[in-house]
């Protein structure tokens, strides 16, 4: 099963759905479920996932804020294939992240960590400068979030998008 670590937007937080709404147009794939992937884990085998749900049940970490800053591109905004909302450098992030890595040292993962939330995806037939001129014009403003755990997720791909299930959350020690 194809298996990865992630934050999880509040069900209850507008902010994103607003943005998302503004850029809707032609050629974008909207997330359904916004999220930030602190690992990814690919492929892992049923027997595996008793033994990572064990070590990620170890980790301590407290509840956080993180704040949610302005939207952006990935690879590049000349070649646009996400669509992402970034978050202003926070040491519980990056020190989560790390502890994650760690618990998992047998699982390698290449990508360098870049904390952002995915919101759209770009699909390759799509008007690319339509949809950078579109994002350039929605003013954003800093909002806050509370994270109050992490959650190994399910990920299947299927023709409308991936579809993502909770396996198991970690709630954070000072909840």
């Amino acid at each position: 099963m194809r298996l990865f670590i992630a934050i999880d937007i509040p069900s209850d937080e507008e902010y994103l759905k607003d943005i998302q709404k503004k850029i809707q147009t032609k050629g974008l794939s909207l997330a359904k479920h916004p999220h930030m992937t602190l690992k990814f884990l690919g492929e892992v085998k049923d027997e595996k996932v008793s033994g990572i749900n064990d070590s990620l049940q170890r980790i301590d970490f407290n509840s956080f804020e993180l704040t949610l800053t302005k939207i952006g591109f990935f690879p590049s905004s000349s070649k646009p294939r996400v669509v992402f909302v970034g978050t202003k450098q926070s040491n519980e992030l990056m020190e989560l992240q790390k502890k994650i890595t760690e618990a998992l040292p047998a699982i390698l993962d290449d990508h360098e960590f870049h904390p952002h939330f995915t919101i759209a995806r770009v699909k390759p037939f799509a008007d690319k400068s339509e949809i950078k001129e579109n994002i350039k014009s929605i003013k954003t403003k800093p909002i806050i979030i509370k994270v109050n755990n992490f959650k190994l997720k399910r990920s299947v791909l299927e023709s409308s998008g991936p579809v993502y299930t909770n396996m198991f959350v970690y709630p954070a020690k000072d909840l």
